[in-house]
């Protein structure tokens, strides 16, 4: 029941890190730090294996309650559409589309107080649901990136020189290409969207009266002069490349929106996806920003400066040689997973846990200092919570 620390010196000094050297009791000799008999971890397959599936086992059934409740929800406004507002099913897959996608254009007005309060709900439920989305896909984006970066750094240290050779050349042509590919996959979709939706709309609807409750009254659609002389609503291809634009970035201003019933069939898909599209392409013109910044200012020596920092981080000996345990501290601080501070705030840790001075922590001082720590944050959110009810109270009293 106790946790011995490898010989590390940036946690022990060299005598307790001699006294820590696990000792052959035949030979009478400390053993070996780098033998692969003694690993740094234990493996726990089973308990990784566990938690990575209760994390994901939570997800899905938290998805499957969104898709749940978001069917219900369509089937919900659509019956309040139909019924209480007295529109046709064109309309209220309309309606719920540009409410739900946060356009609002605001052509069609809402008559009754129950469908208003659907609507209010239905766009807090969107923006809720859609930023869980994003959080889980971003969470997964980052580990899985993290992870991989730092598996394929350690595999590079396990080939042979040939082949470490031709996988930089590979690495350094991908990801010179890879910031615009990305740019590009991003841009193709967004810009498809935009340029169907202008061609679609200055097409379908140079002008039309419109239907239902939108109707122009006295309009006809005989010819285009004459739809245009009795008031019908005009869209011209300036038009209505600045409704795509100001629709597909949920910005709605209403002054053009669709207005014919083929229109408004077609905008409940465009408006779906396009909206999606452009926001994928927006997170991709700031992740190609980020990452030209990022090698602003490399040069050929930046991984030789590097790999002298960490190292000299490490090694405080000064020996010019790392043990195992000196190796591991040294990649997480040279792939930038720790920082030096990190270390050296372990290290004090440490030390406070090592009361005995044996160079070993005990479950139970781990323990106690876990407890320690509780008692202090609860403390502390005590101490924060009556300094601002104090301060309120100056306040209003003022």
């Amino acid at each position: 029941g106790v946790f011995v620390l490898p010989p590390c010196p940036l946690l022990l000094s060299p005598c307790q890190a001699c006294k820590a050297m696990p000792v052959d009791e035949e030979a009478g000799e400390p053993q070996d730090a780098d033998n692969e008999a003694t690993p740094l971890l234990k493996a726990a397959p089973e308990d990784g294996a566990k938690e990575g599936a209760a994390a994901f086992n939570f997800q899905t059934k938290v998805l499957m309650y969104i898709s749940v409740v978001s069917l219900l929800l369509l089937v919900i406004g659509l019956c309040l559409g139909r019924y209480a507002e007295g529109w046709d099913l064109v309309t209220t897959f309309y309606v719920l589309v540009q409410t739900g996608t946060t356009i609002g254009f605001g052509d069609v007005k809402l008559k009754t107080t129950v469908m208003r309060c659907y609507c209010c709900f239905l766009v807090l439920y969107a923006l809720l649901t859609a930023t869980y989305i994003a959080s889980i896909k971003l969470y997964r984006q980052m580990e899985m990136s993290q992870m991989a970066f730092l598996h394929n750094r350690l595999e590079e240290s396990l080939v042979d020189e040939e082949t470490e050779d031709a996988l930089q050349k590979a690495k350094a042509q991908a990801a010179a290409a890879d910031p615009y590919v990305k740019l590009i996959v991003s841009t193709v979709p967004a810009l498809g969207y935009i340029l169907f939706g202008t061609i679609f709309f200055a097409v379908a609807e140079p002008c039309t009266c419109s239907y239902g409750t939108a109707r122009v009254a006295g309009c006809s659609m005989e010819s285009y002069a004459t739809c245009v002389q009795t008031g019908g609503y005009v869209k011209t291809w300036g038009d209505a490349f600045y409704m795509c634009i100001i629709t597909l970035t949920t910005v709605g201003f209403g002054d053009y929106s669709p207005r014919s019933r083929l229109g408004r069939c077609v905008g409940v898909l465009w408006m779906s996806f396009g909206v999606i599209s452009v926001l994928n392409w927006i997170k991709g013109v700031s992740a190609f920003c980020i990452e030209l910044q990022n090698r602003q200012g490399e040069d050929d020596d930046s991984e030789l400066t590097e790999v002298k920092r960490a190292f000299k981080i490490i090694d405080v000996t000064g020996d010019g040689v790392l043990s195992q345990a000196e190796y591991v501290s040294y990649v997480l601080v040279k792939e930038g997973l720790v920082s030096e501070v990190d270390l050296r705030m372990i290290e004090g840790r440490f030390q406070k846990l090592d009361h005995r001075g044996k160079g070993e922590v005990s479950f139970e001082d781990l323990l106690e200092s876990s407890r320690k720590e509780t008692m202090q944050r609860q403390v502390s959110q005590s101490n924060h919570g009556r300094n601002l009810m104090r301060k309120g109270t100056d306040y209003l009293t003022g």
